[in-house]
């Protein structure tokens, strides 16, 4: 058998046993019920309350009571079985209070009720302040210079503090200037807690916005004409001003003395004016001062001015003018100068001017000068001369120079015409020259009949063409010489023809150069040469046996005959002293020159080529005996008429 646990909330609950009780005979025994369980787990309740309830705002400006009740609870309940609780006041001033139940509460069962709380209790017994203010604060003085704002301020006072519910507070601009003027607030400054603040004033405002005034005198005063031409010294002075006059607080103001010249010239005070409300007076400005302290000046002017050099040639009219100077100028009041003219010639003249020059701050004027007037009307003296003179018959053959001497006595040369050089040919050629005196007066000169021939007469050799060239046997020509010309001066002398240079040989053979001369009447002098030469005619060349065609071959012991022909020397034939012949190793294989040039002697007694008259040809029989075998060779013949070499074909000397 088995029993339970009761363990809901209710009052004469019961339990019956399950399972069986059987004895070992098998008699089974009946059911038991246990009756009359009251079970109640649910504490009692404690309840608080408070009095007076706080404003809609949840505060209070009083004590509040707080009282406690003791109540069963829940869905079975025992019964109080005790009840003690109790409360209190709250009278202290602060937000968020609260108080706990004294006592217990506990039902039948034995449940004690959990301690209560009412909280959210806020006392504020303090009314608000109102406190004032003003815009802008006074000075040190006490005082204003502009309207003061007055405004008002409600705030919560106390140690607890509920907050402001309503704030109408409004102040006041006060504009008018015044005395201990003062302003108290309109409107209510109340907390949460319903406390009501008192008014405020604030007094004591003293305004005043008029500034004080500067004035300023000048010392001297100014002439008729407005103007001073001496220092002046200005002063100035500080007084309060106004219906409401705070007195004067600073009294700096100072002037000062204007010595500069000027027109329209002013000085602003320095320093400080001010009242005790701190209205500070506008600066003061005496103007309309006019200094002029520099003279006027006399100026002097001349008509004509002088040159660059400094002089006149005629009249020179002098006047003045009165102007008034310096930066400044106050005008000319008085203006009676006048001058002069100066005509005489002379140097270092002057004019002063008479009357006066007075401006309007009564400067005069110191009198002025015009001098260095240098005068001269005479002209200056000039003549011309020529290099070099002419020759005996008046010609020149070069340039000529033309050069003008000039004099002056008073104010001298300025300027004489610079050398003038004649370089064109021509007959009756003349230059002219200015000579100017420095005060422009001027004087001329001319140098006439100049004759300038630079050119040679023409020449010329006839007879032949320069250069010819003629053969032996032919004619000579026969030398002359054309006519000279010149077509400026004209011919004065003449030569030619004349050999100057070379000859013919005996042989007829060389050149010939002839000269023919010729002088003008201005000493130019001309030369012509030509030149013509003579040559042999007719050469043949080198002839067999030495072979045109390189084929020849000669014994080494053996003569090799150098022969040629010459056209003309019928029928004795020429002289052959003058003659070379030579001959120059050659290379067999390419028939080039080698370095081998010498002389070769002849066979026979004769070192000179014989001419032989039944064949007209020349022969030299060369001596090739000391050469190498196998050599090859050429040969080659100079002529003495300057132009004619012969030269041989290749030839080999055998053994």
């Amino acid at each position: 058998m088995a029993g339970g646990t009761v363990s809901g909330e209710g009052s004469g609950q019961s339990l019956t046993n399950t399972g069986t009780c059987i004895d070992n005979a098998g008699n089974a025994a009946s059911s038991a019920t246990v009756g009359g369980i009251n079970i109640d787990k649910t504490s009692p309740a404690i309840s608080g309350s408070r009095d007076p309830a706080a404003n809609a705002s949840g505060w209070n400006n009083g004590d509040v009571a707080v009282s406690f009740s003791c109540a069963d609870t829940g869905a079975v309940r025992s019964g109080i079985a005790t009840d003690t609780v109790a409360g209190g006041t709250v009278s202290g001033e602060g937000s968020g209070q609260s108080l706990t139940n004294t006592g217990t509460c506990i039902d039948n069962a034995a449940n004690a009720a959990s301690p209560s709380t009412v909280d959210g209790i806020n006392i504020d017994k303090t009314s608000p302040a109102i406190s004032g203010s003003r815009s802008p604060l006074a000075n040190g003085h006490g005082w204003n210079n502009t309207s003061v704002s007055v405004s008002f301020n409600c705030a919560d006072n106390g140690l607890a503090k509920s907050g402001i519910a309503t704030d109408t507070l409004v102040g006041a601009t006060l504009t008018g200037e015044g005395a201990g003027q003062s302003v108290t607030s309109s409107g209510n400054c109340i907390d949460n807690a319903g406390n009501a603040a008192f008014p405020a004033t604030v007094g004591g405002i003293n305004i005043d916005k008029t500034p004080p005034l500067i004035s300023g005198s000048r010392s001297p005063k100014a002439n008729s004409n407005g103007w001073n031409n001496t220092d002046v010294v200005v002063t100035f002075g500080c007084a309060d001003a106004g219906s409401v006059q705070s007195g004067i607080a600073a009294a700096t103001v100072v002037g000062a003395t204007i010595s500069g010249e000027g027109a329209g010239q002013s000085l602003t005070n320095s320093g400080d004016c001010t009242d005790n409300a701190g209205n500070a007076a506008s600066s003061a400005t005496v103007n309309g001062i006019n200094i002029d302290k520099t003279a006027p000046q006399i100026v002097g002017s001349r008509s004509p001015q002088a040159n660059a050099d400094g002089w006149n040639n005629s009249d020179v009219t002098v006047s003045f003018s009165c102007a008034d100077a310096g930066s400044v100028q106050s005008g000319i009041a008085t203006n009676t100068v006048a001058g002069a003219i100066v005509s005489g010639e002379g140097a270092g003249q002057s004019v002063s001017n008479s009357g006066s020059c007075v401006d309007k701050a009564g400067n005069p004027a110191s009198p002025a000068t015009v001098a260095s007037i240098n005068i001269d009307r005479t002209a200056p003296q000039i003549t011309g001369a020529r290099s070099p003179s002419a020759n005996a018959r008046g010609w020149n053959n070069s340039d000529v120079t033309v050069h003008y001497t000039c004099s002056d006595t008073l104010s001298l040369v300025g300027s004489v015409t610079a050398d003038q050089i004649v370089s064109s040919e021509g007959a009756a050629q003349s230059r002219s020259g200015v000579c100017t005196d420095r005060a422009g007066n001027s004087a001329g000169a001319s140098v006439l009949n100049i004759n300038v021939d630079k050119t040679s007469p023409t020449v010329a050799v006839t007879g032949f063409s320069n250069g010819a060239m003629f053969y032996t046997g032919e004619a000579r020509p026969t030398a002359g010489c054309a006519t000279p010309r010149d077509s400026l001066s004209g011919v004065d002398s003449s030569t030619g023809p004349t050999v100057v240079q070379g000859g013919l040989s005996a042989n007829g053979v060389g050149s010939l150069t002839y000269q023919c001369t010729a002088k003008d009447l201005a000493g130019n002098a001309a030369a012509a040469t030509s030149t013509y030469s003579v040559r042999y005619g007719g050469s043949s060349g080198i002839l067999q046996p030495i072979n045109p065609d390189n084929t020849s071959v000669f014994k080494r012991g053996q003569a090799v005959p150098v022969k040629f022909r010459l056209g003309g020397d019928e029928p004795a034939g020429f002289a052959t002293g003058g003659w070379v012949i030579k001959r120059i190793q050659v290379s067999c294989a390419a028939l080039t020159d080698l370095a081998v040039i010498e002389d070769v002697g002849s066979n026979t007694p004769s070192t000179t080529f014989r001419y032989d008259s039944t064949a007209d040809q020349y022969i030299y029989n060369a001596d090739f005996k000391n050469v190498d075998a196998g050599s090859c060779w050429r040969i080659t013949v100079t002529l003495d008429d300057g132009a004619t070499t012969l030269y041989s074909a290749y030839f080999k000397i055998s053994r």
